[in-house]
């Protein structure tokens, strides 16, 4: 990964090399060294959100038309919220392809944000790191505490700890505390902590169940059915998931077994289990006709012996219930593509006809920039005359139908003539 200034230098340097030559060399996506890191994105001809573009995320069939996109495109959003609302937009714009290569800057540290700087912390003897934000089941405040990161000095290899006074809270699922939320000085946004949880299993599967209030957090909701013979991947509805958990609720009594031996030719429905609020994905939760919970949500071996009849129960409901695999998630993201025409305190202004059809239809938004996130980009590696993609979450001012004031990232990109975007490495 480069460091701060290498990118920064880089930047620069490839802003001011010819575009044309830069497009002739970019359009072809899949040349080697970057085939495996590039995401190709490909976007209508027309969006259903003022200055915005749809940007529908189909990295299984990339070589989908304009058209055949605006067609499965998402109803237009009529959302309207306390602090932003939705538009209609029905500007014509080039048909467009976009290609990310995933890299990283090493900023220093003056520009990055709390919860990048501070990523670890102690408690009750044990070192914590972050994991994201949480937002529910917080409990009562355990302690006050700080949390700190380190400053790596590149040129010197000093490195200096830094600390942040903060607040620790329990969460109700995690009642041994190996997951915490943090809420740092100053801030109201609460942070998940989680350190490396010790071998302690609850000892049935209804203390299992209660104290992580699985049937609240983990949703049973796509699985594998293995009929002893051949396994296909299914999928149950919300409901069929809460009915899964109110009949191994019954079973409560069922006890922890050290140790289990598994045939693979016996049947069985492997749920993949993935919780945001336990920060798991594509972990096991799998019932089997030998009468065995089997899982490692908690990134270890769990067994629960709840008998051939209590399995065959699941099993049975699971098979009745089980339809086709619902679709992969489809990620919507706005973005207004352009040129940088001003940059202000706290603002910058993106002028996007080099995106439409008929540049005259070109409209120039006003992009707020005060989060670090954004500043720091802005500062280091931008310029009026800078080509840039701002990804926002669809929503604009009420004031203003031309001002997004909750940008969630700023990109300089290069832009070919038929409307081709590649965000550099």
């Amino acid at each position: 990964m480069k460091n701060f200034e290498q990118m920064a230098s880089d930047v620069l340097q490839r802003r001011d090399e010819a575009l044309a030559v830069k497009a002739k060399q970019q359009r072809s996506w899949r040349r080697i060294g970057t085939i495996a890191a590039v995401c190709i994105i490909t976007v209508g001809t027309t969006a259903g959100i003022w200055g915005a573009t749809v940007m529908n995320r189909r990295q299984d069939t990339p070589g989908l038309s304009s058209d055949q996109v605006s067609a499965q495109k998402p109803p237009r959003p009529t959302e309207t919220r306390e602090d932003g609302v939705f538009w209609e937009d029905t500007r014509i714009r080039k048909g467009l392809h976009i290609s990310k290569v995933e890299s990283g800057i090493l900023w220093p540290w003056e520009e990055l944000t709390d919860a990048e700087r501070y990523t670890q912390m102690s408690y009750d003897g044990k070192t914590y790191s972050i994991r994201g934000t949480v937002q529910s089941y917080l409990g009562e405040k355990l302690t006050d505490g700080e949390a700190y990161g380190f400053e790596e000095d590149w040129s010197t290899g000093k490195r200096t700890q830094h600390t942040i006074f903060c607040e620790i809270y329990a969460l109700t699922f995690s009642p041994d505390h190996s997951v915490v939320a943090v809420c740092f000085e100053g801030q109201n946004e609460f942070y998940r902590f989680e350190c490396e949880r010790d071998y302690d299993p609850p000892k049935t599967l209804g203390e299992f169940m209660e104290t992580r209030k699985l049937s609240e957090v983990l949703p049973l909701t796509t699985l594998y059915y293995n009929s002893g013979k051949s396994e296909t991947k299914q999928s149950l509805s919300y409901e069929d998931s809460d009915a899964v958990w109110r009949i191994l609720a019954k079973y409560g009594d069922a006890p922890f077994v050290e140790k289990y031996t598994y045939y693979h030719n016996k049947e069985d429905v492997g749920f993949s289990a993935t919780s945001e609020v336990l920060g798991i994905r594509n972990l096991s939760f799998t019932i089997n006709e030998d009468g065995y919970i089997v899982t490692n949500i908690e990134r270890y071996g769990y067994h629960y012996n709840i008998g051939t009849e209590a399995a065959r129960e699941v099993i049975d409901y699971v098979k009745a219930h089980m339809a086709d695999p619902l679709p992969d998630a489809q990620t919507y993201t706005y973005t207004v593509v352009g040129t940088v025409t001003e940059i202000g305190d706290g603002y910058i202004k993106v002028d996007d006809s080099i995106m439409m059809k008929d540049p005259k239809d070109g409209l120039e938004f006003t992009v707020i920039t005060e989060r670090k996130e954004l500043s720091r980009v802005v500062t280091h590696l931008l310029r009026v005359g800078s080509r840039v993609m701002v990804t926002y979450d669809g929503f604009v001012s009420k004031e203003d139908p031309l001002r997004i004031d909750y940008a969630s990232a700023i990109d300089e990109v290069y832009i070919t003539e038929d409307g081709d975007v590649l965000i550099p490495e």
